[in-house]
């Protein structure tokens, strides 16, 4: 990751929405990509650097979750991008309409190329919708990335200590108590 982690910052740190904390979580790497995060720590008061055991992807979210200060959360992977209107975008998008979510289009790239694409086709539909939506993978993406969440939804949810589909299990708790889930024209790009 450590190759990765300096474009992925980049891309946040680029944001034209500039009123955010970004928490990174060290979940006890084995390169150099917490001295790249400390670097970067230095240079922007936005952020805020934590390190841990590894635990894996689950209890390093929690983590982060667990210090969260911010009304709404978003999530990011190491070795992801997203475009400098992205906060701004799924922001504006959640509160003009007063929703418990925003997600917006996800792009998978390989090798250079879009390999595959989620787009909600509607702009504005109900938790039930969405939830639909994000069970048949192919409106919504199943991971907890390329959504903003009212940080009050979440509440004591966690992601479960597991390796596979913990994101899943995570957004279907989620999504079940969420009344209304908005889709807004940015990208995702894993």
């Amino acid at each position: 990751m450590e190759k990765e982690l300096p474009r992925c910052l980049d891309s946040l740190l680029a944001q034209t929405y500039s009123n955010f904390e970004l928490l990174l979580i060290d979940d006890g790497s084995k390169d150099g990509s917490y001295r790249v995060m400390e670097e970067y720590a230095r240079r922007d008061g936005r952020i805020r650097l934590f390190q841990k055991e590894n635990g894996g992807v689950s209890s390093a979210r929690n983590a982060g979750l667990a210090i969260s200060a911010g009304e709404y959360i978003t999530f990011l992977d190491a070795d992801d991008t997203v475009p400098n209107d992205y906060l701004s975008c799924l922001y504006d998008c959640i509160t003009a309409n007063r929703a418990d979510i925003a997600v917006c289009d996800v792009a998978f790239i390989r090798n250079g190329t879009e390999a595959m694409r989620f787009s909600c086709s509607e702009p504005i539909i109900s938790g039930k919708t969405a939830l639909e939506k994000l069970l048949s993978r192919k409106e919504i993406n199943s991971g907890p990335c390329a959504k903003l969440f009212r940080a009050e939804l979440i509440g004591e949810e966690r992601f479960p200590p597991m390796r596979a589909y913990e994101d899943m299990i995570f957004n279907l708790k989620v999504f079940c108590k969420a009344k209304k889930v908005v889709s807004c024209h940015t990208e995702y790009r894993y």
